[in-house]
């Protein structure tokens, strides 16, 4: 995880309250439970940033026709097609 470091965040009364009101029900501390939060926050934003990347390189028509014809090629050759034709 490396080395910590301290930081000051402000947050409203009531979501305060609900974060120890968590740090209670899992008897963790406030820092574990927000270090957590952030750490899935900037997973999931890696993760619709990749996801957009790959449906704009998969929109182009050209990767979007070499993918089917890869895929028709796998498929042609895989144990189920061999084993339609009976070999």
């Amino acid at each position: 995880m490396g080395q910590m470091q301290k930081i000051a965040i402000t947050v409203d009364k009531q979501t305060l309250s609900r974060l120890d009101s968590l740090v209670r029900r899992r008897k963790s501390s406030r820092s574990s439970l927000i270090r957590q939060a952030l750490e899935r926050a900037m997973t999931e934003e890696i993760e619709r940033e990749m996801a957009r990347k790959i449906d704009e390189v998969y929109s182009q028509s050209e990767t979007a026709e070499e993918s089917r014809r890869i895929a028709e090629q796998m498929l042609a050759s895989s144990p189920l097609s061999l084993e339609r034709e009976g070999w």
